[in-house]
């Protein structure tokens, strides 16, 4: 794991960095869901590295290291 943020609803969203994608937790720590999988296409991630929330329009964003880009 990388990057980590909590969302609005408190929710721990963790970057999976080798396994390219994005696992989600309650705010217990329970696994809530996950998504994401490697490619370069749209909703798809090579080694996310870190996430952010932008609060105000409800955005996450994700760095995509080996895409070079961000996704949101």
């Amino acid at each position: 794991p990388y990057g980590i943020a909590i969302s609005p609803k408190n929710e721990i969203y963790i970057c999976d960095y080798e396994n390219n994608r994005i696992q989600v937790f309650d705010s217990k720590g329970n696994f809530f869901f996950k998504f994401g999988s490697k490619g370069n296409g749209e909703g798809k991630l090579n080694h996310p590295r870190e996430i952010a929330f932008d609060r105000t329009k409800q955005f996450i964003l994700i760095t995509d290291c080996y895409n070079h880009r961000v996704q949101i």
